[in-house]
């Protein structure tokens, strides 16, 4: 069975709680005080009833619906999980109110003023009363539902609604107003769940910053259902949007607006302007000038400037007949592009030629027609176009005349005529060279030729200037002046190559009319280049370069050269290589060349490092080819310092360098380091049978003293051959077994080699 708790408090005490919990909350007309940081919830209702009070100045969490028959106020935190009632008087003072159970609903006598109000939990709030708010009210992702009441928000800051995916409903008188104080952006987020959700904002910007009280209301079915029948329409709409309509005005002031209608082009349709119900006789929507549209996503929006709220609050989405005006007709000449164009932007444009395109070029006469489709709204006009015939004009044939004589220069083809000279007769006479155009007009329409008059006068021969050419080497000679040449060497052209030196002459021919330039051609001898002589050189050395001859040098090879601008650069080449070099005293170039010739260094490898017993004799055995002579370095221990294959004898850690030196005398070197032991190590014990059985007692294979050798490598062989155990530095770990697996009963075959002191043979044999 439930139990409930009934707290009463009467008139003659004050209850101020710290933190507290009941499951009704009844003060019988006593005062509650909840001071700040007092935490106090009711598992049920609370009842604020007669002439009782509520000040809350801490948290007041109502598990149910809070009752208001008296006072309530305070700047403390409501949290609300039911209906929330107001028959009385509430001051929000700064205090926050959050709803945040399911589908609830804010009612009462008296109209609730918050200060702030947070819709939280599930559901849809609804209101049965008017409200206002002073400050924020936050959407978050709840429906606000204002049936036929009004939402209020006194606080003009553009701030003053917050939302994530919630918005504001209502049914056809209830509406959102908003005050404004500044020429901002403030969002109605309209919407409604009913039939088919939609979310439908409306943004309203006022002109000035004056005070202003604007609001909103959105009806989520067409407007014929309310009477505005959709049908009642002006001559200049073509289509309305019948899903849903908006109601928007001006509660108090007089500040024109800006408004802006968000819809969504998929799920309503595309629109490019808006409706307005006129309120006086007749009756209709009427398309609202001074809109523009954008086509976006999510939302598309359509803008209303300067709206001044003269005629009626109601707003439907509409698309504006077509009016498609191609202009006069178009009187042209053949040979013309004639532009049409439909001035307008539509969705679609079919022309009479099959173009679909907003404007066509025509080049014929004839009438073109264009029928226009935006938004399933068409428009057709059309217009003639007339291609009168062109003049041929005709100025006659090119001629030419000598210096003081005169032409006669006769044009054809049409009625007047204008040449370039001023003169506007068909004939004139001139005297000067150049082009004459004349203009021949018939019917309005002109066509322009051109002749072209040549004075010919002598012409200026030029050979061009003086020259020389280096020997060997040919020199171009240019001549200019004319349109025909012939050289004193017989050639026809304006240009020849001479090699010889002499002079040359040449006639220059111009609308038969010659003269004559002539040019002398020396010639120069060239540097006498030399590279010096071939050498060779081992590698990885260099050698210096010598050449001579000019008073510059250029070396065309660079591979290995310090230098290929001087005459004696040092050159280190990886491989025999030509070098050529290129001589110049100032005026002429020579070349020479000298091979370097890259020999190969003997190969030597005096051996591997090697450990060796103190004091014992070691005989070092290095690798070469083609050597003359060899040199061991130190001479310290060795018996000959001057031959390939000396002894050494020594007792502590020595490096000998050989040097080797060929029939070239190129040399080269390598090392090898010896390591010595004392002989007074340990004798190696080996023993020949193990028992690796797990019993802990000679499981390993135990070779004595080898600790002291880790320079080692041993294999182990079975009878056939095949290695069954191999280890670099045996360190006494063989346990009998083959890749993890154990080897059978049997005698198997070691080596073990120590580096630098000996080799060791036997059997072993495995007993389990």
């Amino acid at each position: 069975m439930k139990k409930s708790l009934i707290l009463l408090i009467y008139s003659f005490g004050f209850f101020y709680p710290e933190y507290i919990q009941s499951q009704l909350l009844y003060n019988n007309g006593a005062p509650i005080y909840i001071s700040t940081g007092a935490i106090v919830r009711s598992r049920g209702a609370v009842n604020n009833e007669n002439s009782g009070s509520i000040q809350n100045f801490g948290n007041l969490t109502i598990d149910s619906t809070f009752t208001n028959d008296a006072n309530a106020s305070g700047d403390g935190i409501w949290f609300v999980s039911g209906n929330w009632i107001n028959n009385f008087i509430f001051l929000a003072e700064s205090g926050s109110v959050f709803l945040e159970g399911n589908n609830q609903t804010i009612g009462g006598t008296s109209a609730t003023t918050f200060y702030n109000l947070t819709l939280q939990g599930s559901g849809i709030k609804s209101l049965n009363q008017n409200i206002n708010i002073l400050n924020i009210i936050a959407l978050n992702d709840r429906e606000l539902n204002l049936d036929n009441f009004t939402l209020f928000i006194e606080n003009s800051n553009i701030s003053a609604i917050t939302r994530t995916s919630g918005f504001i409903s209502n049914n056809l008188s209830g509406r959102l107003i908003r005050r404004t104080n500044t020429a901002s952006n403030y969002l109605f987020p309209m919407g409604s769940s009913i039939g088919i959700p939609r979310y439908r904002p409306v943004e309203i910007t006022p002109i000035s910053n004056n005070n202003n009280k604007y609001s909103t209301g959105f009806f989520n079915h067409s407007a014929s259902n309310d009477g505005y029948d959709l049908n009642l329409i002006d001559t200049n709409i073509c289509t309305l949007n019948n899903l849903f309509y908006h109601n928007i005005g001006r509660d108090s002031g007089s500040t024109n607006v800006q408004i802006k209608l968000f819809y969504d082009s998929l799920l309503d349709g595309q629109y490019t302007n808006v409706a307005n119900w006129q309120n006086n006789l007749p009756n209709l929507w009427t398309k609202t000038n001074n809109t523009s549209y954008i086509y976006s996503f999510p939302f598309s929006e359509i803008t209303i400037n300067q709206w001044n709220f003269n005629n009626s609050n109601l707003f439907v989405l509409a698309n504006p007949v077509n009016e498609v005006e191609l202009g006069n007709n178009v009187i042209s000449c053949f040979g013309d592009t004639v532009i049409l164009n439909t001035t307008n932007q539509y969705s679609s444009y079919l022309w009479s030629t099959g173009a679909s395109t907003p404007t066509i070029n025509v080049i014929q006469s004839g009438t073109y027609y264009v029928t226009v489709t935006s938004n399933n709204c068409t428009s057709t006009d059309s217009v003639n176009v007339i291609l009168n015939p062109l003049p041929i004009a005709n100025a006659g044939n090119d001629t030419s005349v000598c210096s003081g004589s005169s032409v006669q220069l006769n044009a054809t083809g049409g009625t007047t005529y204008l040449w370039s000279t001023g003169d506007s007769t068909s004939t004139i006479n001139v005297s000067n060279g150049g082009t004459y155009n004349v203009t021949v007009t018939q019917n309005n329409c002109s066509s322009t030729d051109s002749v072209n008059v040549i004075l010919n006068p002598f012409p200026i021969a030029n050979a061009g200037n003086d020259t020389s050419v280096c020997s060997g080497s040919s020199v171009q000679l240019n001549a200019t002046g004319g349109t025909t040449y012939l050289w004193s060497t017989g050639a026809g052209t304006s240009t020849i190559n001479v090699s010889n030196g002499g002079t040359y002459n040449v006639t220059v021919t111009q609308n038969n009319c010659s003269s004559i330039d002539s040019v002398n051609v020396s010639v120069t001898p060239l540097p006498p280049a030399n590279a010096g002589q071939n050498v060779s050189v081992c590698n990885g050395s260099s050698v210096q370069l010598n050449a001579s001859g000019g008073i510059s040098y250029n070396w065309l090879i660079t591979n290995g050269l310090d230098n290929p601008n001087i005459n004696n650069p040092t050159a280190n080449p990886a491989n025999t290589t030509l070098y050529i070099v290129e001589v110049s005293d100032g005026q002429c170039l020579n070349t020479d060349s000298v091979l370097v010739t890259v020999l190969s260094l003997p190969s030597v490898n005096a051996g591997n490092d090697t450990t060796i017993y103190e004091n014992t004799v070691f005989q070092l055995n290095p690798i070469v080819n083609n050597y003359n002579t060899a040199i061991w370095s130190p001479a310290t221990g060795l018996s000959n310092a001057n031959i390939l294959n000396p002894t050494v004898t020594i007792s502590n850690q020595t490096t000998y360098t050989i040097t080797i030196t060929d029939n070239n005398n190129c040399s080269n070197s390598d090392a090898i380091t010896l390591t010595t032991i004392s002989k007074s190590y340990s004798e190696i014990v080996i023993h020949n049978t193990f028992t690796p059985n797990g019993d802990g007692v000679n499981d390993i294979w135990f070779i004595e003293n080898l600790s002291q050798y880790p320079d080692n490598h041993l294999s182990i062989y079975n009878r056939n051959g095949h290695v069954v155990y191999e280890k670099q530095g045996y360190n006494n770990d063989w346990d009998g077994k083959y890749f993890g697996n154990n080897l059978p009963e049997a005698t198997y075959y070691y080596v073990l080699t120590i580096t630098g002191v000996d080799s060791f043979k036997g059997d072993v044999t495995i007993i389990r």
